[in-house]
């Protein structure tokens, strides 16, 4: 029951993301990819909100449960509207045998091996 308001959420409010590798057939889906915001006082350095500190390198992606990014290979491109990103890590996020999201980091493609 949870999911399907997860997937409301990211369905009327996500943007449009391209999900390709070569091993997989190429999948579309919603999903928020924001900066990666950390908290607490090891990063005094670093330019800071209410929200966090924010890390330019990495971005968090939290996408519907029916992309299962967490079964795709690292290094696979997520294209939106603005940007190409590149996979790092990803996991299914669940309430006990039922997966609520797919929580994953992602890193800015830098154009490199096109």
């Amino acid at each position: 029951m949870t999911s399907k308001y997860v997937d409301m959420m990211i369905e009327k409010y996500g943007e449009e993301v391209s999900v390709s590798c070569s091993d997989m057939t190429e999948q579309s889906t919603k999903a928020f990819i924001q900066p990666l915001r950390r908290k607490g006082n090891s990063y005094y350095g670093d330019d800071g909100s209410d929200l966090g500190i924010i890390d330019e390198s990495n971005y968090l992606y939290i996408g519907k449960k029916d992309v299962r990014l967490d079964l795709y290979p690292f290094d696979t491109i997520l294209q939106t509207n603005e940007d190409k990103y590149i996979l790092k890590k990803a996991h299914k996020v669940c309430i006990g045998p039922e997966i609520i999201y797919i929580w994953g980091i992602v890193q800015k493609h830098n154009g490199e091996d096109d």
